[in-house]
């Protein structure tokens, strides 16, 4: 005997559409969505989204008014880390030597730098050795002074022992002013801490440039800003140009604790201008970067609209990047939830 056959068609297909009926009813899904786009498109297409004020609290948004100030334009230059022309013992900074060998050390190659040191230890030597024959002859004067006091000595010995101290004291002056003309140790243990670096400059270029200020340094060929390495001005420093190339040699000094750049790295130096301009500043977090390489921000348009514009970075400046134009003073940008607006336009956001 056959067992009847269970027929399940009609539950299932009553269980279906109780459940396209849900979801019809359902708010944010179709009749209310959490993102409502303009214009769907690809990511060169400018498009408007709104947002629920649901959505906009799960993405998190956050809007940030644009800051408008006075702004230092900086120009790119390829600078040369080099030993520094002042460091070593006893020395304090180049300001502070006078004429001395420093004001070509810093052109200098490795070979003639280990010259100039072996020629700085023999003169060192030589002080010395001047400074013992003062001493001795100092011992020499005050034995004849006493026994002439005691009245066994003569006159003609305290002048003769005189004359050989005046003798040994100007020998000494004449070794240390020798010594000085070689300028401080060029090479003594710790004085990567300290660096210089060398920067060619066309000649038509330093007028526009602000020579007493700070330059910024890091990578070559990449972007910096003030969270870089400060390269500070040496006013003393040798002022050399060619006159083949038109080139004129500028010095800063750099502290390198961490011994992050090495003599004879090539790195990237920023030196500011001295034509300061007004500028908009957007803070980073508000930036995006798509596949092709443009930048967008998403600027407020009310409360719930937001469009996605295309903007140009001038320079960086801390944790903001200077506008060359794509925004007015009056606009406001999403920082906090700028990528989760980005994908929610393109349909991968949450």
């Amino acid at each position: 005997m056959s067992k009847p056959k269970r027929r399940f068609g009609l539950p299932i297909l009553i269980l279906l559409l109780c459940r396209v009926s849900l979801l019809d009813a359902a708010p944010g899904t179709q009749s209310n969505p959490p993102a409502a786009l303009d214009r769907p498109g690809d990511e060169l297409t400018l498009n408007r989204i709104k947002l629920t004020a649901k959505a906009r609290e799960r993405l998190g948004i956050k809007v940030e008014p644009l800051v408008e100030q006075r702004v230092v334009r900086y120009r790119m230059y390829s600078g040369e880390m080099i030993l520094p022309a002042a460091t070593g013992i006893g020395a304090s900074n180049a300001e502070s030597e006078g004429q001395s060998v420093i004001g070509v050390v810093a052109l200098m190659n490795p070979s003639e730098r280990v010259r100039v040191a072996e020629a700085q230890i023999d003169a060192d030597g030589r002080v010395d050795a001047a400074l013992v024959r003062l001493n001795a002859a100092g011992i020499v004067l005050r034995r004849a002074e006493k026994l002439v006091a005691d009245k066994a000595g003569s006159q003609k010995a305290v002048d003769a022992a005189r004359a050989d101290y005046a003798l040994a004291a100007a020998d000494l002056d004449t070794m240390k002013n020798r010594r000085k003309l070689l300028g401080p140790p060029l090479l003594v243990t710790g004085t990567r801490n300290k660096l210089w670096v060398r920067v060619q400059v066309f000649v038509n270029d330093l007028d526009g440039l602000d020579l007493t200020a700070s330059a910024r340094l890091g990578r070559l060929g990449a972007s910096l800003n003030s969270g870089d390495r400060e390269a500070r001005p040496i006013p003393s420093a040798p002022r050399f140009a060619d006159f083949d190339s038109s080139i004129v040699d500028l010095f800063y000094a750099v502290d390198n604790p961490d011994g992050r750049f090495r003599p004879n790295q090539r790195v990237g130096v920023e030196i500011p201008l001295q034509e300061k301009s007004n500028g908009l500043l957007v803070p980073v977090a508000a930036l995006l970067h798509d596949v092709h390489g443009n930048t967008w921000v998403y600027a407020q348009i009310d409360e719930s609209t937001y469009a996605r514009k295309r903007v140009e970075i001038r320079s960086g400046q801390g944790g903001m990047a200077v506008l060359a134009e794509g925004l007015s003073s009056a606009d406001l940008v999403v920082t906090d939830g700028a990528a989760e607006l980005f994908g929610s336009e393109f349909g991968v956001g949450k």
